[in-house]
């Protein structure tokens, strides 16, 4: 799974560069998106690093995985911030972390990760709502929000019906 997080995050990057070469993005902007990233990059590569090597317990491959799909949620939390709240179509990056969930073959894990987005995505277009008060409707808040976890957990209720997980541990 790092080796698509690599790819992930290079993507991101490349859409970095080719929004700022138009202007589009503030240049404190870029700045703090590149800074995410780099974040992102360096978890990814002590996790790559991790699954590289011989241990004798499976709990630190867990581990390792989990710190991924927390971090890929942070992450997204972030972009979605930046990118307006409730209305930022980077809600699309908490599909990241919940289909790297399945990949733990367990539906703890799967509902996990499905909770964890929801929490950092709650938070993240809550904050921004209060912090740019005036922008949308409350309904239209608690309604985006409404919808986002009925998808996280509907992404989650398939993922598990499509792994047959080998255990719910």
């Amino acid at each position: 799974m790092t080796r698509v997080h690599f790819a992930f995050v290079g993507l991101y990057l490349l859409s970095i560069i080719i929004f700022d070469s138009w202007n589009l993005i503030p240049h404190e902007g870029v700045v703090w998106r590149w800074q995410a990233a780099s974040v992102l990059l360096v978890i990814n590569a002590v996790c790559w690093y991790v699954s590289r090597t011989t241990f004798s317990s499976k709990q630190v491959y867990k581990f390792a995985a989990f710190t991924l799909i927390i971090a890929g949620a942070i992450f997204a939390a972030f972009n979605v911030y930046w990118e307006r709240g409730m209305v930022s179509p980077m809600v699309i990056m908490f599909t990241v972390p919940i289909v790297h969930s399945a990949v733990l073959h367990s539906r703890r894990a799967i509902w996990s990760a499905a909770t964890v987005c929801l929490a950092t995505y709650s938070f993240s277009v809550v904050k921004y709502f209060h912090m740019h008060y005036g922008e949308g409707l409350k309904v239209e808040l608690y309604g985006r929000l409404a919808l986002s976890a009925g998808i996280f957990y509907i992404l989650a209720l398939l993922l598990t019906i499509i792994i047959k997980p080998q255990t719910s541990k």
